[in-house]
């Protein structure tokens, strides 16, 4: 079977090294410039897939900046993906997409307390756990650490899918003796998004010995409407565990790294289906 343009896409990406997103993006022509040793100063995406075209021997009308099919056979000689090799039957063009944001970056810290930044605990587990899932052979789409979150939003627009599973890291905050985890869902959430967002919550209260606060919906959130939970896609927002309670804090230090294994493999298991 003739593998569609989406695919063809993400086998590029898996060589480059970049997030599968079966979308050529400036950072998907960024990597690619970089194998071809192109120097192109600009931030405007047509301009680079136009020089990349060019590089490519492209010449006249042929240079639109449409990464087309012709585009995509001599990209994928020039990196040497043989055709037969990238078919609608690989464990990849099957997964869903899945978005990962660190909640809290650049100049927005997020809460405060035991020592910590939100922001900073934010995106050290979003890196944990991208590390594993890419042991997984999962893609996965994040954005810069200098994102706050309504820049975030705005990144992942072209992203966000129907079916894409798109989580939201983040630290709750209140009183020194508040205690647990919580994740956040859609108010009108499907079976399946109940049983992630509970797979999730109960991984995190064992593997850190705390109280489970279950699941809550959008509506039964402190701010009672959330953008995270206004896109496209099944929404997720994890509230690790409380960085205004030392223990939480501490016990989450410990085992942050048997955490991010465990939040990997239900994540696999959850774009594989």
């Amino acid at each position: 079977m003739t593998a569609t343009k989406e695919i063809r896409i993400k086998a590029i990406q898996a060589i480059l090294k970049v997030p599968q997103t079966g979308i050529f993006d400036l950072t998907t022509c960024k990597a690619f410039e970089a194998v071809k040793k192109l120097n192109i100063i600009s931030s405007d995406l047509t301009v680079h897939k136009k020089e990349i075209q060019k590089s490519l021997g492209f010449t006249g009308e042929d240079v639109d900046g449409d990464v087309g099919s012709m585009t995509l056979g001599r990209i994928e000689n020039e990196l040497k993906i043989s055709t037969t090799d990238v078919s609608t039957n690989s464990p990849n063009a099957k997964m869903k997409t899945l978005i990962i944001g660190a909640g809290h970056g650049g100049t927005d810290s997020g809460a405060l307390g035991s020592g910590f930044k939100e922001r900073d605990l934010a995106i050290e587990f979003r890196n944990l756990l991208l590390s594993e899932l890419q042991k997984l052979s999962v893609p996965c789409i994040t954005d810069p650490d200098t994102n706050a979150l309504r820049d975030s939003l705005l990144y992942f627009k072209n992203y966000f899918k129907p079916d894409s599973i798109n989580v939201d890291i983040h630290w709750n905050a209140g009183p020194p003796a508040a205690t647990g985890t919580e994740v956040l869902i859609n108010t009108q959430a499907t079976p399946f998004e109940k049983q992630l967002g509970g797979k999730i919550a109960e991984a995190i209260a064992t593997i850190l010995n705390i109280r489970n606060r279950g699941l809550k919906t959008e509506l039964q959130s402190a701010r009672g409407s959330l953008g995270w939970m206004k896109q496209p896609g099944r929404n997720y927002i994890i509230e690790m565990c409380f960085i205004s309670n030392k223990t939480d804090m501490d016990k989450y230090q410990a085992k942050k790294h048997e955490l991010s294994k465990a939040i990997a493999q239900i994540l696999f298991d959850a774009v594989k289906q």
